[in-house]
């Protein structure tokens, strides 16, 4: 018996080791992943520069030199992004390295346009790209020209003290998100936080008068239009466990021709923010966004603009009967339904994400504060957010 055992340890120890061995020699597909942590998205005219994880399944006994190249997938536009190097190393037994991608600043983008970025070369045939990584570059924001009324009421302001000035334009923001996870859905399970680096267009509100200073921010309000988009699509499109399977979603998608790839519109704005004597912001509303049951809540009142929305609700408009089925029987994709579900005033989830709603501007150092929740339909708890605007002109 003890021989038959010492026979049966020799085998499996050859056996492990000739494994070992195979896997060492395996000559096979090395496949290399690409990966941004955070928003995928540059605005043209931004000067930050983008990392691009890149992952290969296994490590190689010698460097093995990667070289790519972007594909326009929206139009024939080129030369508007550029690798900080496009060839990149991958040293001996690592499996990991850093693409850098920036802005070609050329300004010249009417649409927001996605580009792929492709394996052009490697030193090793068998380092493979398993999947192009798309980065979408917008436009510049458009920065209308403040009227002559406008003008007025700014120069009205500053002789009572409050400049606003600093923060009309296109002003940086930061965003800092605590996410809490726990969620029913696979994207929304795991808790995280994120900070977001962008610029958001913001004028004079058609609510100011001589009285009540007010701001309306037209684009990336708040600085999260990407990442509501991101929730949005996890709701809806990419939500493949509850969303996509079901009838209604299926008969949307059909109608829309929506698909995970579909190039779609969305924007993100903010009205009447009224400047108070106090330093601090009206920015939470009683009068915008609504619940599950279409009554009005308290929350932050965000206003979207989503092209797939657009469309169906031409349908809808046009008495198109399988548009008005999908939008009532659980395939809308208007965002309203599935972003600012719950009101903010007090905590209604009972979970720890919750915070009061606050702000403050400080016409001296261009400062302006945001603090609030919002969540969303498959989220578990509210979602805090911290918004931080430093204007450029101080």
């Amino acid at each position: 018996m003890l021989r038959s055992l010492s026979i049966l340890s020799i085998i499996f120890f050859c056996f492990t080791a000739c494994s070992d061995d195979d896997d060492d020699k395996f000559e096979g597909t090395n496949e290399v992943f690409l990966q941004v942590k955070g928003e995928k998205t540059l605005i043209e005219s931004e000067k930050k520069v983008l990392d691009v994880s890149i992952q290969l399944t296994r490590t190689l006994d010698k460097d093995v030199k990667l070289a790519f190249k972007f594909e326009n997938k929206t139009d024939k536009q080129t030369g508007i992004l550029a690798f900080v190097d496009h060839v990149v190393t991958v040293k001996a037994g690592e499996k990991t390295a850093t693409l850098q991608v920036k802005s070609q600043e050329k300004n010249v983008l009417i649409q927001n346009t996605v580009f792929a970025i492709q394996l052009e070369s490697s030193s090793d045939v068998n380092v493979k790209l398993n999947a192009p990584l798309e980065l979408t570059v917008k436009p510049n924001p458009k920065v209308i020209p403040l009227t002559k009324a406008q003008q007025d009421l700014l120069a009205g302001y500053k002789a009572k003290g409050l400049d606003l000035t600093p923060w009309i334009g296109i002003i940086p923001v930061q965003v800092k998100v605590y996410f809490p996870g726990g969620g029913n859905v696979k994207a929304f399970t795991k808790k995280y936080e994120r900070t977001i680096n962008g610029k958001s267009v913001i004028t004079l509100s058609k609510h100011a008068t001589a009285e009540t200073p007010a701001l309306v921010m037209t684009e990336n309000a708040m600085g999260l239009e990407e990442y509501i988009y991101e929730i949005l699509k996890e709701e809806t499109i990419l939500n493949t466990e509850f969303w996509t399977p079901q009838p209604m979603p299926q008969k949307t998608i059909k109608l829309l021709n929506l698909s995970k790839d579909s190039k779609e519109e969305f924007g993100l704005s903010l009205d009447n923010l009224v400047l108070k004597q106090d330093k601090t912001i009206d920015f939470v509303s009683d009068k915008k966004a609504k619940d599950t049951y279409n009554d009005y809540i308290h929350a932050v009142g965000f206003e979207y603009k989503y092209s797939a929305w657009d469309r169906m609700k031409t349908l809808i408009a046009a008495k198109n009967q399988d548009a008005i089925d999908a939008a009532e029987g659980g395939g809308s994709v208007d965002p309203e339904v599935y972003l600012n579900n719950s009101q903010i005033k007090t905590n209604d989830w009972g979970e720890k994400n919750w915070v009061k709603a606050s702000s403050s501007f400080d016409a001296k150092t261009g400062i302006m504060k945001f603090t609030f929740n919002f969540d969303h339909m498959n989220a578990a708890d509210y979602i805090k957010v911290e918004v931080t605007y430093t204007s450029p002109k101080k």
